[in-house]
C-alpha cells in the first residue's frame, strides 16, 4: 500500500518521539536538593507548588490520575521531607498539602530545569509563523483526542 499522505512515516515519528519521551520521564534527577525525584515525584511537588494548600482531590485532577494515586504519594513526598499534610481550617476533614522548605527547593529547581528545557522547544516555536504555530496545535490537540479515544477502549 502507498503511502501518498505521508501518514505512516508521520506516524512512526510521532511513536519515536513519544517512545524517547517516555524513557525519559523514568529517569530520575535532582532538582537542586541532593535527593534524585523521578518525574512522578517532582511533576507532583511542582502540582502542589503551582496550587498551594491544595486537596487531594485537586491534585488528581490537575495531574490526570487516580484520587487512590495521590496519597501513596504523598506518603513517599513527606517521607522525604518535601511535603506537608495539615487539616484545612474550613472543613476538619479535608487534608491540605503545601511544600516543605525542600520541596520548595525542588520546585524552584524544576522551574529552572523547565526552563532550560524549553529554552530548545522555545527558540524554534519562535520561528513558526501565526498559520503554522495553529496548524500544529490543532494536529496535537487532534492526537490528545485519538489518545484519549485509545484509554477508552
Amino acid at each position: 500500500m502507498e503511502d501518498k499522505g505521508g501518514y505512516l512515516e508521520l506516524g512512526d515519528l510521532i511513536y519515536r518521539v513519544i517512545s524517547k519521551y517516555i524513557a525519559s520521564e523514568k529517569v530520575p534527577k535532582s532538582f537542586g536538593i541532593s535527593q534524585k525525584l523521578h518525574p512522578s515525584e517532582i511533576h507532583t511537588l511542582y502540582a502542589i507548588g503551582k496550587n498551594p494548600n491544595t486537596n487531594v482531590t485537586d491534585l488528581a485532577k490537575f495531574l490526570g490520575i487516580t484520587k487512590g494515586a495521590v496519597p501513596k504519594m504523598i506518603k513517599k513526598l513527606k517521607s522525604k521531607g518535601l511535603v506537608d499534610s495539615f487539616g484545612s481550617s474550613a472543613n476538619r476533614k479535608e487534608v491540605l498539602l503545601r511544600l516543605t522548605a525542600e520541596g520548595e527547593k525542588a520546585y524552584q529547581g524544576y522551574l529552572q530545569y523547565h526552563e532550560q528545557r524549553n529554552a530548545f522547544l522555545k527558540k524554534h516555536y519562535e520561528r513558526l509563523t501565526t498559520d503554522e504555530y495553529a496548524l500544529l496545535k490543532r494536529a496535537l490537540n487532534a492526537l490528545e483526542r485519538y489518545a484519549d479515544l485509545i484509554l477508552e477502549e
